[in-house]
């Protein structure tokens, strides 16, 4: 009996471990889970923020990306863009998408935001 407390103590410390591992992020790494870091999710997202950055930059509060604009500034940059730009965002959100996990959180709510415009 002492044997199975003691595998079942052994496998929630590991398990716990782990779910703690995933949500904190190690130092220098992307944490895909935290909007507030200005590290990006992915070579692809940082890619998407440089040459996209200037249009999209009105939907942020900051030049990092970090922070989504309150809802009147980000109808007001949608608004603002021409159809071609539009076609762009929305052509990137399905990318996004497609593979969320490669985008900070910050990034896939930009495009479920950009979604109900």
């Amino acid at each position: 009996m002492r044997m199975k407390a003691l595998l079942a103590a052994a496998a929630i410390t590991a398990f716990t471990g782990s779910a703690i591992a995933q949500t904190t992020g190690a130092a220098g790494t992307s944490d895909q889970g935290d909007p507030q870091t200005a590290q990006w999710g992915s070579q692809q997202e940082e890619m998407m923020f440089q040459e996209h950055g200037e249009t999209w930059g009105g939907f942020f509060t900051d030049e990092t990306y970090s922070e989504l604009a309150p809802e009147a500034d980000f109808q007001a940059s949608w608004d603002g863009m021409t159809e071609e730009q539009r076609s762009e965002a929305i052509a990137t959100c399905e990318q996004v998408e497609g593979a969320p996990t490669e985008y900070r959180n910050v990034t896939v709510q930009w495009c479920e935001n950009i979604g109900l415009l």
